[in-house]
């Protein structure tokens, strides 16, 4: 998985300026930094992308949030991510694993 993580740390940056590459390429990376257990990095990734990804995505991309903070032990800000989720996207598909995430903080 390192070298996986390294590959697509190239790719996201030879991608710069073609969004749809680096966007996709940084969830990849996002997913394989959750395997490893690299909290830290997927979590500043995701929060990067919240901030500028297409409104389409973002429940995505604050399941994934909310998720690598629960794993990371944050618990508050799992909780208030997933708030956030649940309000403004409460009918996305993404809001009912908000709501099985929040039960298990509670």
């Amino acid at each position: 998985l390192p070298e996986s993580a390294e590959v697509l740390r190239r790719v996201i940056g030879s991608a710069k300026g073609h969004q749809l590459f680096e966007l996709h390429g940084s969830l990849i990376l996002i997913s394989v930094l959750e395997d490893m257990q690299e909290y830290d990095e997927a979590l500043k990734i995701t929060k990067s992308l919240v901030g500028r990804a297409p409104s389409e995505l973002l429940p995505r991309l604050l399941i994934t949030q909310g998720r690598i903070e629960v794993l990371s032990d944050k618990k508050d800000a799992a909780l208030a991510t997933l708030s956030k989720l649940l309000k403004e996207y409460g009918d996305s598909p993404e809001a009912s694993q908000a709501m099985g995430l929040k039960a298990l903080l509670n």
